[in-house]
């Protein structure tokens, strides 16, 4: 069963503790009384590993992963594992994990708000 955090956590492993980011994967070699103790406190949860992409659309993919990082995680560590990994995909679901501070926009989103009725009311002049 694999585990990601719902926060950010220390993880007791066989090499020692490791701190685990929130949404991030918890590593296979955790403690399984500490992990536990993780479990009840909500601080992880269980989640299950996507089934075979091989079969699955790019497009499929990105639908069922939205905006969720740790599902993008575990879809993209199956594509990495293919024998012909597909590079769009892979640098989607790279973008889709990767950590982003608050104020930098979302690459995925189309601007709104006061700046873009900015924009279309400069474009009329």
């Amino acid at each position: 069963m694999q585990h990601a955090t719902t926060t950010l956590c220390y993880v007791r492993t066989t090499d020692g503790v490791v701190k685990v980011g929130a949404g991030e994967r918890v590593p296979q070699d955790a403690l399984p009384e500490p992990l536990q103790r993780l479990l009840e406190a909500g601080a992880i949860e269980a989640v299950q590993p996507p089934a075979d992409v091989t079969p699955s659309s790019v497009a499929e993919i990105l639908a069922h992963v939205g905006d969720d990082p740790g599902r993008a995680q575990a879809f993209l560590d199956a594509e990495r594992a293919r024998r012909s990994p597909r590079g769009t995909l892979i640098t989607r679901l790279e973008q889709l994990t990767a950590p982003r501070a608050a104020d930098e926009p979302d690459p995925a989103r189309k601007p709104d708000g006061p700046d873009a009725a900015d924009e279309s009311s400069e474009q009329e002049d």
